[in-house]
């Protein structure tokens, strides 16, 4: 529960939502990029969201990491 840097990220004329940040703990960096398409847009003609999620270890040694998602209804 901390805060996060966001930017927009522009690719292919698609704005993309770019969260990221150093993980102090794990001593990594982590970003998620957020993007959606509308059905006109989307080949299949359906709407979607995509998330990416990169991890990144500078360190020369391992570490443990874990990734959670929580979908939820409304």
């Amino acid at each position: 529960m901390a805060p996060l840097y966001a930017a927009e990220v522009i690719v292919q004329n698609t704005s993309i939502l770019r969260l990221f940040e150093w993980d102090r703990e794990m001593n990594t960096t982590f970003q998620v990029d957020l993007c959606e398409e509308d059905a006109d847009t989307n080949r299949d003609g359906v709407e979607a969201f995509y998330a990416h999620v990169k991890l990144r270890n500078p360190n020369a040694h391992t570490v443990d990491g874990y990734c959670w998602t929580d979908i939820g209804q409304y």
